[in-house]
């Protein structure tokens, strides 16, 4: 059962009560950290505890959000590192960066790894001329006269 809801096959259909025990499972120990799995079965439980039913856009950014407040409650660093860089860059990745302002400062907060802070901050500029207000790339292109 707890797999099903992990992996999103089938946990819309599993009874409150049954989510709830499994919470109780889905916990931080230290002593699983040297499991290979350990941290990205975390992540996917409390993306799964979280989900409201696929969410796009908006509701994803509030579902990132329902989560990184969750990873915050954790004590070890590492996990908390981790499922932080994890779920900000696939959210970056798919998303974008626009309006996310409070993701940001949880990820400035809790990520304190050079390499991790580099690729987050290399992201961060590459995106940040496609923010809202910012001025327009200068392009040109060709008519269909071969004209610019």
């Amino acid at each position: 059962m707890a797999f099903g809801v992990i992996m999103g096959h089938g946990g819309k259909q599993v009874s409150e009560k049954s989510r709830s025990e499994l919470r109780h499972v889905v916990v931080e120990k230290k002593e699983a950290w040297g499991i290979f799995e350990y941290p990205g079965f975390i992540r996917r439980a409390l993306f799964a505890f979280h989900d409201l039913g696929g969410q796009t856009g908006d509701g994803a950014y509030i579902l990132l959000m329902d989560v990184l407040k969750e990873v915050e409650k954790y004590r070890d660093k590492r996990l908390v590192e981790n499922l932080v860089v994890t779920s900000v860059m696939e959210y970056v990745r798919i998303y974008g960066m626009e309006n996310t302002d409070g993701m940001d400062r949880i990820f400035r907060k809790r990520v304190h790894r050079v390499d991790y802070v580099a690729e987050y901050q290399r992201v961060y500029d590459a995106n940040e001329v496609l923010f809202k207000g910012q001025p327009a790339v200068p392009f040109t292109f060709k008519d269909i006269t071969g004209k610019k």
